[in-house]
């Protein structure tokens, strides 16, 4: 019985490719191309978490890569699930109230208004304009760092 298998024509040679091997060198478990593929994607989250900007380590930390497969194709995605590091990644412009006329947040963690202190008021910091965040693409130079293929930014 012959092993189902995917023949091609290279000039006037006939080649039979033995569809499971095929299969198990591309898509299998210990194959070379999901080695590969696992290591960029380690590489890329060990050069993104040392890349990352860090307050309480908390964003840094939820770095991370999985699996994520489809019709039959070898993926990894790396990157975070904390909707902030979103913007500590691709910044934001200056920018102040939309509705209301100042903007009331906590300070950032280890910087305490004190009562009496401009702007602050029990905990709180009321402002009419922030200035933005510069972007730090921590993800996209950790993919740089991680591969020689070129990556363009979309």
């Amino acid at each position: 019985m012959a092993l189902a298998g995917v023949v091609l024509m290279v000039g006037r040679t006939r080649v039979t490719l033995n569809r499971s091997e095929l299969d198990r060198l591309l898509t299998g478990d210990r194959g070379p191309v999901k080695s590969k593929v696992a290591e960029i994607a380690r590489r890329t989250v060990n050069e993104a978490k040392r890349l990352a900007p860090v307050d309480s380590g908390e964003g840094r930390a939820s770095i991370h890569w999985e699996w994520r497969s489809r019709n039959g194709l070898v993926r990894a995605w790396a990157g975070t699930t904390l909707d902030y590091m979103y913007y500590q990644h691709e910044g934001t412009e200056a920018h102040g109230p939309k509705t209301a006329s100042v903007m009331v947040f906590r300070p950032k963690q280890g910087h305490p208004q004190r009562a009496g202190r401009k702007g602050g008021r029990g905990g709180k910091v009321f402002a009419t304009w922030v200035e933005g965040v510069k972007p730090h693409p921590f993800m996209v130079n950790g993919l740089r760092a991680s591969t020689s293929w070129p990556i363009k930014k979309l």
